[in-house]
């Protein structure tokens, strides 16, 4: 510590550790602060914009006993806001009517409950919200339509600071209110990312200022007064400040790469909290759709069935699924989106919801596809369109009739003959015309014991093992017929398939999702 250099040196690394600690604990601070007000005014904002739909719904389907209706309609609500955890429904009285958290599959059918916020709130005209110290505060607009905390006989006050638990908000029928409950999980992620990037940002400027102090102590005493200054600045929020460069050496290279940190430190903050935000909508999105899929193969008398969908990037545009027709047939459905990624995505699950509601309807499996082809067109743009098969095992004359929408041919096992072959292709993908009435057909495929019929994606003869080198559709008939040889059941041929797909593919990347549905007959 005697030469003036160590001295420059431990001076100068401890300046940038303090400023930027300050600078640090000055961020957590303010923008803690900042954004837990933030959640709560755009939770009453939120609030103020779907109450009337909840409640319309809730009197609309709820009170008839129309369950999945109501549902359908508020599930999606409570997706368009990462920190709003579950709604409830209360009336003026007191009484719970509905809540989110209990009531995700069916509709509550027990005593008559009471909810725990206490008649003042429930029976206000005004918003409220229930700090996590147990403070009641009302809330209305004021001339600039901005929200302002008053007492219940309308007396301005200041909103305090400290996380919000949840919001009343009053329908305009004086019958009815919603709850919010809020979460801070979202909160506390982009805290820890603002303190990873702060402890990131002060050990790589203590090693900077380590390594100028070293070669440029004599020189660098005006130049790193500039820095300090900015640093300064910087502690006091003015990011984009900008130090002038006086030189064009090392110490003008630093002064840029200070200026051009100093311009990008807010810009590039923010997009990490906006990256954060969009992965979390992915792999909600994600559990959405893996949710649609079915947990395991039915049981179906005279058929043994299995399944199976790996998806290639977090939202896949392949779909199957295990269902009956209104009269109680078994249905096995496959289908493939044009795409990848959430446009996919999303024409899956309008193809997929098309499906459950035109079954319902529709016993053939041809009028079914003739009515999904118009809401997938009407619903998703001309360049999107699904191709499809639906076989529908028929009871009473014990044979699988069958419809395909332009999809891949499928495959069938005689087992009297051995011999695997390929089931003529036909009709039209859906959505890409507005009528395919003409265009799609049933077809009937007379099964004996032990045949078997493999319905699949494109994903599975398209599978690449090099850049160059796919699989191929002759090489998969030979992966099929192998697995149909060892095993004897569905899921058995399922699994080997895939098992010698993985093999074939090795370490290369999975280009497209591969779906896979097996039939076979007991």
């Amino acid at each position: 510590m005697k030469s003036i250099k160590t001295k420059v040196i431990w001076m100068l690394a401890l300046l940038v550790s303090i400023a930027l600690l300050i600078v640090g604990a000055l961020l957590i601070w303010i923008n803690t602060a900042d954004m837990q007000q933030e959640i709560y005014l755009d939770g009453l904002t939120y609030a103020e914009l779907t109450n009337d739909t909840i409640v319309t719904s809730y009197e609309q389907f709820y009170e008839t006993r129309n369950f999945l209706q109501y549902r359908k309609d508020v599930n999606p609500i409570l997706t368009q806001n990462i920190d709003v955890e579950a709604l409830e429904v209360v009336g003026k009285s007191g009484d719970l009517l509905y809540d989110s958290r209990l009531e995700q599959d069916v509709q509550y059918e027990g005593e008559l409950r009471k909810n725990t916020y206490g008649l003042e709130r429930v029976r206000s005209l005004k918003p409220s919200l229930v700090f996590s110290n147990g403070r009641v505060v009302f809330a209305r607009k004021d001339a600039e339509n901005q929200w302002r905390a008053v007492t219940d006989d309308d007396e301005l006050i200041v909103f305090p600071n400290g996380q919000v638990k949840n919001i009343i908000f009053p329908h305009n029928n004086f019958r009815h209110n919603v709850v919010y409950s809020l979460t801070y999980d979202a909160l506390w992620d982009r805290i820890t990312m603002m303190i990873v990037t702060i402890i990131a940002s002060i050990l790589g400027s203590i090693i900077l200022a380590t390594l100028i102090g070293y070669y440029f102590a004599g020189k660098l005493v005006r130049p790193v007064q500039q820095l300090e200054r900015g640093v300064e600045k910087i502690a006091k929020g003015a990011f984009g400040s900008q130090i002038p460069v006086t030189t064009e050496d090392e110490i003008g290279a630093l002064t840029v790469n200070f200026n051009n940190m100093s311009k990008t430190l807010k810009k590039n903050t923010k997009e990490l909290l906006i990256k954060e935000k969009l992965t979390q909508e992915l792999e909600f999105a994600k559990d959405i759709q893996q949710n649609m899929l079915p947990d395991k193969a039915p049981k179906i008398k005279g058929l043994d069935v299995a399944g199976s969908l790996t998806p290639a990037t977090q939202i896949g545009g392949d779909i199957y699924d295990f269902l009956e027709t209104k009269s109680g047939d078994p249905m096995m459905f496959i289908a493939d989106v044009t795409g990848h990624g959430v446009p996919a995505g999303l024409v899956a699950s309008i193809t997929h919801s098309s499906l459950y509601s035109f079954s319902e309807i529709y016993e053939s499996t041809a009028d079914i596809f003739k009515a999904m082809n118009k809401v997938v067109h009407t619903k998703t743009n001309t360049n999107m369109f699904a191709t499809a098969l639906l076989a529908k095992w028929d009871r009473k004359t014990q044979s699988l009739k069958y419809s395909n929408a332009g999809h891949e041919e499928m495959l069938y096992y005689n087992a009297q003959s051995q011999n695997l072959s390929l089931v003529e292709r036909g009709g039209m993908a859906l959505g890409m015309t507005p009528n395919i009435d003409k265009l799609i057909e049933e077809k009937e495929q007379q099964l004996s014991s032990g045949d078997v019929i493999i319905m699949y994606t494109d994903g599975i003869p398209e599978a690449w093992r090099t850049k160059k080198e796919n699989l191929g559709m002759d090489a998969f008939m030979k992966m099929a017929q192998d697995a149909i040889a060892k095993n004897k059941h569905s899921e058995g041929i399922r699994k080997g398939i895939i098992k010698r797909l993985t093999r074939y593919r090795e370490k290369y990347p999975q280009q497209d999702d591969i779906t896979i549905v097996v039939i076979m007959k007991k």
